[in-house]
């Protein structure tokens, strides 16, 4: 399973449009879950305060699907697909659009892949080729 970033920004009239139709969260959601669907993704959802030693009962909760945040774009989400080739149909799905202004998908991986294989592959790399870099 490959992992991905999903960030996105409206147009001033993909706004007007939700604004106008004032749609729920499910109404909204439930055809962008049917699109990453079809190409065999997933949104991730976050839970928080889960995991001992961090666990707090009154503090728990899941977000589904996305972030609205504040900047340059208007919500981020992490997704996952089977292979690229998806991701990128995902992508540029959104990008033909009217009410999306602009689109970026990046892809990711959990960091414990990061601690668990790929430091130890640079390192053998680094050894293995006598690389240094500047400094």
């Amino acid at each position: 399973m490959e992992h991905y970033l999903l960030k996105l920004s409206y147009s001033t009239t993909g706004w007007k449009d939700i604004v106008q139709k004032a749609p729920t969260f499910d109404e909204r959601l439930g055809p962008v879950r049917d699109l990453i669907a079809s190409l065999g993704g997933s949104f991730a959802s976050f839970h928080f305060y889960e995991r001992a030693p961090y666990r707090n009962e009154q503090l728990q909760h899941v977000v589904l699907e996305k972030f609205g945040i504040f900047g340059r774009d208007d919500l981020f989400a992490v997704l996952a697909f089977q292979e690229r080739n998806s991701a990128q149909a995902f992508r540029i799905a959104l990008s033909t659009q009217p009410g999306i202004k602009s689109v970026e998908l990046v892809s990711i991986m959990p960091f414990e892949d990061v601690i668990a294989d790929s430091v130890g592959k640079a390192k053998k790399a680094v050894t293995g080729s006598k690389y240094a870099g500047p400094g």
